[in-house]
């Protein structure tokens, strides 16, 4: 075929800069991407700088002598330390998104006794050639590389930068403990660099699974506990690493259908595993390293299921018992009208006791230290398909009815409370609890009507509007 048959689809210099520079990163991608080639470069100190108008990444690697390498996308240049770089792009890509497709990039680099400098204006790119290199014998311990970018996208403040420096020694956590040092520096610190702060993985429970897995040809070392109680940690789940780096951040990957919330581990991958181009997953085989990891990991999954679920049902029982209390001990205080001795008068307002009562009803007095109107919840199994009962001041939710078993998995508050109100209610209409009387100003009333005035005799436990009377 002829020169002139063949189609040239060398792209648009402009185009590609604009539709680079216009990519989806986040400030934590971009870092990671440069950062990854400082360490792929030997790098056992890597310095960012935030300044007004520009950013600036230093490190002291081996350095490069093809310039054309930190521009020229696609180009990878290998280092015998090289671990994550494969594609060539991230690098550049970081370089556009930082200062945008009008920015200009600064390179310093010594390599093989050869201080090299190369500035590249991308508004000024119309061809993919740019002026060379400018060339000197470097100083006596001169080394590494320096990229600088101006000017520079907004760049974080406060909180966001400090959760910036926290995810970057997350990341590169393995790294750091081998030694390496990475410095950032911004308005926020007044211009002293801070140190990224190693991440290590919280006290865990006896019963720690390690093993290896293997996928295909591929394996993959595996190391997972159930959280002590009161650790607290900001990475829960499973967290895979690849070289001196995260892959895929702490989530419920390789957990299944069980919570992480009381689950820690990590995933080193070993031979044979190849990112994706962002570093931020996988290219192949996702889905079985998952598989197996759950598959090796299920006593600390079944384990941990049962501690959270424990943690969770004792938090859910004492909301439920707060909001349910607030409106029991309004209802508790119902008012007969003058010269009356039967009804009740439904409360109005927070609940407060009215100053001008002529008759007050006051709850009865219960066992123990609970004041008036104070009702314990507790789930248990009762057998049965009953929604539970009342024992004394104790409010017995019963898991073996099914959608008991939901309300208390799924968290809702509200619904618990409907149903304590339907059991006190039931009681409360002129039955007996262990021979006392539950509130008196609800005896005569049915069902509906006593549920309904528990439900709406206190707006919430807040103020704010939470549940109106659900009964006919």
């Amino acid at each position: 075929m002829t020169d002139e048959a063949m189609i040239d689809l060398t792209p648009s210099p402009q185009d590609s800069i604009r539709a680079r520079a216009a990519q989806n990163l986040t400030w934590l991608d971009a870092l990671c991407e440069l950062i990854d080639n400082s360490l792929d470069a030997g790098s056992t100190h890597v310095a960012i700088t935030f300044a007004k108008g520009y950013f600036s990444i230093t490190d002291n690697g081996k350095g490069q002598s093809d310039m054309a390498a930190f521009f020229r996308e696609g180009q990878h240049s290998r280092h015998s330390s090289t671990v994550s770089g494969m594609y060539g792009v991230g690098g550049k890509d970081a370089q556009l998104w930082i200062g945008g497709a009008d920015g200009e990039v600064l390179v310093k680099t010594v390599a093989a006794g050869v201080a090299r400098q190369l500035r590249v204006r991308w508004g000024d790119v119309t061809t993919w050639k740019v002026p060379g290199s400018e060339d000197r014998v470097a100083s006596p311990g001169e080394g590494g590389t320096q990229i600088v970018v101006q000017p520079t996208r907004p760049i974080l403040h406060g909180e966001q930068w400090r959760a910036l420096v926290e995810k970057i020694g997350y990341t590169y956590s393995l790294a750091i403990e081998g030694g390496a040092q990475i410095t950032l520096s911004s308005g926020t610190t007044k211009g002293k660099p801070v140190l990224a702060p190693t991440w290590r993985m919280p006290a865990l429970e006896p019963g720690l699974v390690e093993t290896v897995v293997t996928v295909g040809s591929r394996r993959a070392r595996v190391k997972a506990g159930v959280i002590a109680e009161g650790e607290r940690t900001t990475h829960r789940g499973i967290t895979y690493r690849r070289g001196f780096r995260v892959i895929i951040p702490a989530s419920n990957r390789g957990c299944g259908d069980y919570s992480p919330g009381r689950v820690c581990g990590v995933v080193d991958l070993l031979e044979g595993w190849a990112p994706s181009r962002n570093k931020n997953g996988l290219v192949s085989g996702e889905d079985e390293l998952y598989l197996a990891v759950e598959a090796a990991i299920l006593p600390v999954l079944k384990r941990a299921e049962q501690a959270s679920s424990l943690l969770g049902c004792q938090e859910f029982q004492a909301q439920v018992e707060e909001l349910l209390n607030a409106r029991v001990a309004a209802q508790a205080k119902a008012k007969r009208a003058p010269g009356s001795t039967k009804g009740a008068k439904s409360p109005t307002g927070s609940g407060a006791p009215h100053r001008r009562a002529e008759v007050e009803q006051a709850g009865n007095t219960f066992p123990g230290k609970r004041p008036n109107g104070a009702f314990r919840v507790e789930h248990q199994h009762l057998g049965g398909d009953t929604l539970g009962d009342v024992r004394g001041n104790t409010v017995l939710l019963n898991l073996d009815n099914s959608f008991v078993a939901y309300i208390q998995r799924s968290q809702n508050i509200e619904a618990g409370v409907v149903m304590a109100a339907t059991l006190i209610g039931d009681v409360a209409r002129g039955e007996r609890a262990n021979g006392q009387r539950i509130l008196k100003a609800l005896e005569t009333e049915t069902l509906p009507g006593a549920v309904g005035k528990i439900l709406s005799s206190h707006p919430s436990i807040d103020g704010a509007p939470v549940l109106k009377s659900v009964a006919g």
